[in-house]
């Protein structure tokens, strides 16, 4: 039987795992030899680790924002006739006024 994978494959997941070992570290330090720069130094990598997880999630929120936006310009509120081209091509079909 395949063993599972010590470290989460999922970010999210990963996320997790650094956060609960950020916690339990400290505990375990001085039984397992591990100093205190070291313990900084994976607190701050959590931190940096989690800051990158929310800043992603806050980008794919933010393009999400933008295409709907951008429809809007292209579409109009409801979908209809704020195509550019569409009102070229009427603007250009007008009637002409005869001097």
């Amino acid at each position: 039987m395949p063993k599972k994978p010590f470290m989460p494959t999922k970010h999210s997941d990963f996320a997790d795992f650094l956060d609960n070992l950020v916690i339990k570290m400290p505990v375990h330090a001085v039984t397992l030899g591990i100093t205190p720069a070291q313990i900084t130094t994976v607190q701050d990598y959590a931190v940096m680790f989690n800051y990158l997880m929310d800043m992603q999630e806050s980008y794919k929120t933010y393009k999400q924002e933008i295409s709907a936006y951008k429809k809007l310009l292209r579409y109009g509120p409801g979908g209809g006739v704020m195509n550019p081209v569409l009102l070229l091509r009427l603007y250009l079909q007008r009637p002409r006024r005869s001097e």
